[in-house]
């Protein structure tokens, strides 16, 4: 009556933004731990219920940040496409002289 072991990425990846990964680890385990416990089927159904919003909220968050990443690096891109196309129209354009 084993379960599969769980297999996680060791060391745990390290995100720049606030981006907990305990709980990619603790949902699994716990959920793994219900089904080891000695509840009925009905117990245990509940109990999975109960970890279901903690659950979602995590993969929420988690995809609001992997966005967020992903579009401040579109800005950064789109910022250093306009400089350098500043740069390029400033510099190859002719210069005005006065008098």
């Amino acid at each position: 009556m084993g379960a599969e072991p769980a297999i996680y990425p060791w060391p745990l990846p390290v995100y720049d933004k606030l981006h907990n990964a305990a709980h990619e680890i603790i949902a699994p385990i716990r959920l793994r731990d219900l089904e080891r416990d000695s509840l009925t089927e009905k117990e245990c159904v509940k109990e999975k219920w109960n970890l279901l919003p903690e659950f979602l909220q995590t993969e929420i968050k988690n995809q609001l940040c992997d966005l967020e990443t992903k579009l401040h690096e579109e800005e950064l891109s789109e910022e250093g496409y306009r400089r350098s196309l500043f740069l390029n129209i400033t510099t190859g354009l002719p210069r005005w002289r006065s008098g």
